[in-house]
């Protein structure tokens, strides 16, 4: 072919690029090549871990009837090989670059100005465009296929994406719960949020402000942000669990008025589950009841507080059992903090052993379990708490910290009873107006 021939006559870099023609090298290395991204956080720096975009060097090879559409299809490849095909269908960076190639000689497309265009199109989504090789159709190929060479922006997601991503559904109400139950279910899903984003164990996700969300990602894919920014298109996260929460009761109840009448006593009850998303599978499902505050004023806030309280822990012992993360005799430093214990609390200590398996079906039955102690929380941070061991039963010096769980609250034991046995309505004892005893200390 003429376009063939031209090619090789004339010795053409057919590996021409943007940085070649500003003076640098075409083969640019990693880093420099990832310059324009966004800088990572530093470590320890405090500032939260919101991922980078960054540019990602890849090599594809497009087929068609022309030298064009063959390097508009490697192209659309380079596109999707980094991103995804949806960010290739919903960037206005990449539409503009899609199609670049069309009714343009194979001399042109190889030319530094062409690698030029396509990095100004794209506002540098695709930047140090190269083209290695245009071959004609074969004997057995009807195809002519072009390879090219460009960097491609990423985004590369935080370190921590691979927590476990839970949604927590509004809260429903029954009919007959009772009081304001409607407010104080949207109470108690934002402190059961705050209370699991606090454990540091998932990734909880924002469902209520999804259209302010929407707003920001349009304005990445209509080209109003910088450029490096369209990578964030198509990466909101799907969840992993989903809790679902019905509040059957919420009560308060009445104090008895000054002639002691009118007394009721206050009772909340919640029911929850969590539900895996991909299989609709229901991992655990339970009723959480409780009673209310001791004073009038504590009662709402009390019991709010038992139910974000008694959730977040069926979740955490299920999903993430509270450990002991290092051990320095008897005093403990646990895995979580937050809301999963509270301070003053004591708790059953087991030591996991072997894992057992089911002799039918092959299945973990979970590890065996030994009795060895209780745990008093004395003090708690976000993501950590602090406690000492009581009732020692095992030798602990050979005993792996982390093979230490936490279980059950142990429940404070009750006030001593008064056995000095009282009658009732005793009769009053007659007043003597005798004389005076007397006092031996006078």
């Amino acid at each position: 072919m003429k376009w063939h021939r031209a090619l090789a006559v004339c010795g053409l870099a057919l590996t021409v690029s943007v940085a070649g023609c500003k003076g640098r090298d075409a083969e640019t290395p990693p880093a420099a090549a990832s310059a324009g991204a966004s800088a990572p956080v530093a470590s320890g720096s405090g500032a939260p871990d919101v991922g980078q975009v960054e540019t990602v060097r890849v090599t594809t090879t497009g087929l068609g009837h022309t030298p064009a559409e063959a390097i508009d299809q490697a192209l659309r490849q380079a596109v999707m090989q980094v991103n995804g095909m949806t960010i290739e269908q919903s960037s206005t960076q990449f539409k503009s670059v899609l199609g670049l190639a069309v009714g343009r000689d194979p001399l042109t497309l190889s030319s530094a100005g062409f690698a030029e265009l396509v990095s100004q199109s794209s506002r540098g989504a695709i930047s140090n465009f190269k083209v290695i090789e245009i071959s004609e159709p074969g004997l057995t190929e009807r195809m002519i296929k072009a390879t090219i060479e460009a960097n491609v922006a990423k985004y590369k997601a935080p370190a921590d994406q691979g927590k476990l991503r839970i949604a927590i559904a509004p809260l429903r109400v029954d009919s007959r719960a009772g009081g304001d139950t409607v407010r104080i279910a949207a109470e108690l899903r934002q402190r059961i949020m705050d209370a699991l984003t606090q454990s540091g164990r998932f990734t909880v996700l924002e469902r209520d402000f999804a259209p302010e969300l929407g707003d920001e990602m349009d304005r990445i894919s209509n080209g109003q942000t910088s450029a490096d920014q369209f990578a964030k298109l198509g990466q909101g996260l799907g969840a992993d669990l989903i809790w679902f929460g019905r509040v059957n009761a919420f009560e308060p109840g009445r104090r008895a008025n000054a002639d002691g009448e009118g007394s009721a006593p206050g009772q909340w009850s919640v029911s929850q589950k969590f539900v895996n998303v991909t299989t609709s599978e229901v991992l655990f499902s339970n009723t959480a009841k409780g009673d209310a505050g001791r004073a009038a004023g504590e009662r709402v806030q009390a019991m709010e507080s038992a139910v974000v309280s008694k959730v977040v822990a069926d979740i955490l012992v299920r999903l993430y059992p509270v450990s002991v993360a290092s051990r320095d005799g008897h005093n403990v430093v646990l895995s979580q903090g937050g809301q999963s214990v509270s301070s003053g609390t004591a708790y059953q200590v087991v030591m996991l052993g072997n894992e057992l398996r089911d002799p039918q079906t092959g299945r973990s039955l979970g590890r065996t379990e030994q009795e060895c102690c209780t745990v008093v929380v004395d003090r708690v941070t976000p993501s950590l708490s602090y406690g000492h061991l009581e009732d020692v039963k095992l030798k602990l010096d050979d005993v792996p910290a982390g093979s230490l769980q936490l279980r059950a609250e142990i429940p404070p034991a009750p006030p001593a009873a008064d056995t000095k046995p009282r009658k009732k309505d005793a009769p009053r004892k007659e007043e003597s107006f005798g004389p005076p005893k007397s006092d031996s200390n006078w």
